[in-house]
């Protein structure tokens, strides 16, 4: 056997590794000749060349891939003959994202992407199913409309420990559709706060433990009467009037030294005397038994 192409969990489970995509010839896995229906779960690291059209065809069962530290030089139309592909996450590694890259993929639900350069452009127009999006230790260029634009289904957008540049004031134009929306531990040089008054049915919003370089105005949140759970940095609690969040339900509370829980704050009891639930979240760092990686 190929010591780089072997089985993983099981024989739904393939990994690829250390290998070079050639531009018109398609991915051959070990031992199987021809199209392979089998294959689900295909997990690729440190591979190189050229992604496009031809590049999964002889794949067409797979339903979830993951790039890890892959050096790509062009990826267009890269998924087009994956009809049944529902989540993909790319980690690390040269990833081109172009507005060609998801032409003809109408199935993917979920994307996630770490540690990559993420462009300005349309490089999710062609999406129209997508309902999740996450970035996680990106560099973005500019976040602004263009990037979301035709996320016709979209619910959630996850944005963590990542550097952003200048969030537009068209980010949300298209987005009013939008329910859940993660920005926390970022770094944010620009930003307009009167853009999160556009997602009019928003019920959910972290937003916490950024560094922003702007002046802020923390009150705009008051406006957003949509939201059902928050979770914002504890001095954000001390000056907004919840009373203007009539449907609000859960506030999560953050800290970052372990044994720490702030509960004996005032602001605690008053939403509990108001009926609001409140939940207190770790968002420090920890480390893992099994490998001393840095858990968030």
């Amino acid at each position: 056997m190929n010591p780089e192409i072997y089985c993983g969990a099981s024989d739904e489970h393939v990994h690829y590794n250390n290998q070079e995509l050639i531009q018109g010839k398609p991915v051959k896995l070990f031992g199987i000749e021809g199209t392979d229906d089998r294959t689900i779960w295909l997990d690729m690291k440190n591979c190189t060349g050229v992604l496009d059209s031809t590049s999964f065809s002889l794949l067409p069962g797979l339903e979830y891939i993951s790039f890890d530290n892959c050096n790509f030089e062009d990826c267009k139309r890269a998924f087009s003959s994956l009809n049944k592909l529902n989540s993909l996450h790319i980690d690390k590694g040269t990833f081109p994202l172009e507005p060609e890259t998801f032409e003809d993929n109408t199935s993917l639900t979920v994307v996630s992407l770490q540690d990559i350069k993420v462009p300005s452009n349309p490089c999710f127009q062609h999406l129209q199913q997508l309902e999740s999006l996450s970035f996680d230790t990106c560099l973005f260029e500019n976040l602004n409309g263009t990037l979301f634009s035709n996320l016709e289904s979209l619910k959630g957008i996850s944005i963590s420990n990542c550097k952003i540049n200048v969030i537009e004031n068209d980010i949300f134009d298209n987005l009013s559709h939008l329910e859940g929306l993660n920005i926390r531990d970022s770094e944010i040089d620009e930003i307009n706060f009167e853009v999160f008054l556009k997602l009019a049915n928003l019920k959910f919003f972290s937003f916490h433990h950024n560094k922003i370089n702007a002046d802020v105005d923390y009150k705009t949140f008051e406006q957003i009467s949509t939201l059902t759970t928050v979770h914002f940095d504890l001095n954000v609690y001390e000056i907004l009037n919840f009373d203007s969040l009539p449907n609000l339900e859960t506030v999560k509370i953050g800290y970052v030294d372990e044994g720490d829980d702030p509960k004996s704050n005032e602001i605690v009891e008053k939403l509990q005397s108001s009926g609001v639930k409140t939940e207190y979240v770790f968002c420090g760092t920890i480390e893992c038994e099994s490998d001393l990686e840095e858990c968030s």
